[in-house]
């Protein structure tokens, strides 16, 4: 999950930045991308009606659980209400390797081949 979430990451800021370089020179280019996250490449392609609203929902999402899986914070992983139970390390580490990637692999293939 991690990994796809960095390639999509890259992907999107090589392919943004490839777009944007016929409007301004290269390395405003660059510069202006390098220091974007995902998210916020996420709105300008929105923005611009390359990607969607439900692009958007799940990048959002996506971004949501990488997050929470990479600062080890269970609580934005894992389904249910954190007041309510006790989660723990290992909890996070059996969602990480439990969870059906392919859904995220396939959509996120669809958002590369859109740009």
């Amino acid at each position: 999950m991690l990994e796809l979430y960095a390639l999509l990451e890259r992907f999107a800021i090589q392919k943004s930045a490839e777009m944007l370089q016929k409007n301004s020179s290269k390395s405003e280019t660059i510069n202006r991308l390098q220091k974007k996250s995902l998210n916020q490449i996420k709105q300008e392609l929105v923005k611009v009606g390359i990607w969607n609203r439900a692009d958007s929902d799940f990048l959002q999402e996506f971004s949501k659980k990488r997050h929470g899986a990479a600062h080890k914070r269970p609580d934005r992983v894992l389904p249910g209400n954190p007041a309510e139970s006790k989660l723990y390390l290992i909890d996070l580490n059996v969602f990480v390797t439990e969870t059906d990637i392919l859904g995220y692999l396939m959509r996120s293939t669809r958002l590369m081949l859109k740009l």
